[in-house]
C-alpha cells in the first residue's frame, strides 16, 4: 500500500501543466482511504497488530486560493495485544485550519493543523491470571490534529488527494496517523 502511495505521488509531481487549476473558492467535500496506526504500548502486554484499514471524510469552506477550513470525521483500524486485549473505537472528530500553496498546473501542496475530539476504547479490563489492563475503558480526549499533503485538478471541481494526517496522543488516548488517498469536489 505504501508503494502505490508513493508511485501515485511520482505521478503527481511529473503532471504537465493544464487549464484546469481548480476552484479556489466555495464548499466542498472529500473522502479518503488507506492505512492507519495506533500508537499504543501497554506495559505486560505484547503488541500484535496496530496498523490497516483507515478512511476520513471532510466537509470545509475554501475561503480564497490560499485558506480554507473544514470538519471531519476520521476512522482508524482496531488494534490487538496479546490474551485478547483490543483497542477500538479509534476515531476521531476534528475541526481544521487548511493551508493551501497553489502552483498554475493544477497541484497544490496542502497543511492541515486542527483540534479533534479522539476517541479510544480499550477492553477488557482483567485479563484473569494475568494482570489487570492499565487504561481500560472507553475514553475521550482533545487532541491536536496535523496533516500535510498534495493534490491534482483533474477538472475544476475534482481533484485527486494524497495525505498524511497524525493525531497527539491524551491520557488514555493513544497517538494514531494514517496515509491516505481520495477525492475532493469543490462546489
Amino acid at each position: 500500500m505504501r508503494t502505490l502511495f508513493f508511485i501515485v505521488a511520482m505521478i503527481m509531481t511529473t503532471l504537465p501543466a493544464k487549464a484546469a487549476t481548480g476552484v479556489t473558492k466555495g464548499f466542498y467535500g472529500d473522502v479518503q482511504a488507506g492505512w492507519g496506526r495506533i500508537n499504543e504500548t501497554l506495559k505486560h502486554f505484547k503488541r500484535r497488530n496496530m496498523s490497516g484499514f483507515a478512511f476520513n471524510g471532510n466537509l470545509g469552506y475554501r475561503i480564497n486560493r490560499f485558506w480554507g477550513v473544514e470538519t471531519g470525521y476520521y476512522h482508524f483500524p482496531d488494534n490487538n495485544f496479546h490474551y485478547g486485549v483490543k483497542g477500538r473505537d479509534n476515531n476521531a472528530i476534528a475541526l481544521n485550519l487548511k493551508a493551501i500553496a497553489p502552483f498554475d498546473n493544477g497541484i497544490n501542496i496542502i497543511g492541515k493543523i486542527g483540534a479533534a475530539a479522539s476517541n479510544h476504547t480499550l477492553s477488557p479490563k482483567v485479563v484473569p491470571g494475568v494482570h489487570k489492563v492499565k487504561g481500560a475503558g472507553s475514553h475521550t480526549e482533545n487532541v491536536f490534529l496535523l496533516g500535510l499533503g498534495t493534490s491534482y485538478s483533474l477538472t475544476d471541481h475534482l481533484a485527486i488527494a494524497l495525505q498524511g494526517t497524525g493525531l497527539g496522543n491524551a491520557g488514555a488516548v493513544p497517538a494514531k496517523i494514517m496515509a491516505t488517498m481520495g477525492f475532493t469536489y469543490t462546489l
